[in-house]
């Protein structure tokens, strides 16, 4: 960015997005429609309607719906961070900007390799009980950053519970929708779980507020609402589950 300017790294990400796309477009071929149609009003609002009774249907079915309030509340916790962690970082600990860059790419390489441990974890222990974890991780992770004293302490907390929440949340919440969702409705019911992970942002609003009002580490230590929130839904949606007539 000091060579050409910031607009060109937003070009270069694309297009290496795009180049990097193209052995999906080549190589994963989807699947057939059996009976495709044109798109037309009717199906549109037929489709309209299906999805209002897919929602009641979440609504009436305790373990979908506290598991999706519990995705919302973890997604909102990890979106927080992820919005806020460089800004923190910035106003509180005053560090160089390479330290910044090293930290940041860091922290991906390592959800990257914790990625793989939660999915192993998942297939070991089952995706609702990676995602308590994941959710009472990051819990005590934002606790353990807002009492961080120095950037490196921080930085080690962030590296460590931080990325593991992070890569837990996503590859084990995409599991429990599939082992949750009726088969034949698996798509609608990953629509829903997009939904949650969209529309999670209201922790990286609080915070900002927290932030103008108390300061940086009172704003931090806001995040453990959200995954305390969390852990709340997912526990009461496995006990709903083990408690329901399938769970038994």
């Amino acid at each position: 960015s000091h060579l050409w300017g910031r607009r060109f790294v937003f070009v270069t990400a694309g297009v290496l997005f795009l180049v990097f796309s193209i052995p999906l477009f080549k190589w994963v071929p989807e699947r057939k429609v059996s009976n495709p149609q044109r798109p037309n009003w009717s199906i549109l609002l037929e489709e309209w309607k299906r999805v209002g009774k897919t929602a009641a249907f979440v609504i009436k079915e305790k373990p979908l719906l506290f598991f999706f309030l519990g995705n919302f509340f973890l997604v909102d916790g990890v979106n927080t961070a992820i919005f806020w962690l460089v800004v923190y970082m910035q106003r509180v600990f005053l560090p160089s900007p390479n330290h910044l860059l090293f930290i940041f790419l860091s922290l991906n390489f390592s959800a990257f390799l914790f990625g793989f441990l939660a999915g192993w974890l998942t297939d070991r222990f089952s995706a609702a009980k990676v995602l308590l974890a994941s959710a009472i991780t990051f819990f005590v992770t934002f606790l353990a950053l807002g009492l961080s004293g120095s950037f490196w302490t921080f930085a080690v907390f962030a590296w460590t519970g931080g990325a593991f929440s992070m890569a837990a949340a996503g590859t084990a919440g995409r599991k429990r929708v599939a082992e949750l969702a009726p088969p034949d409705s698996i798509g609608e019911y990953f629509g829903f779980y997009n939904l949650t992970t969209k529309i999670s942002v209201i922790g990286s609003l609080v915070f900002s507020l927290i932030a103008d009002w108390w300061g940086f580490r009172a704003a931090i230590l806001s995040g453990m609402v959200p995954t305390g929130l969390a852990i709340a839904c997912f526990f009461i949606a496995e006990r709903t589950e083990d408690n329901s007539p399938a769970g038994r």
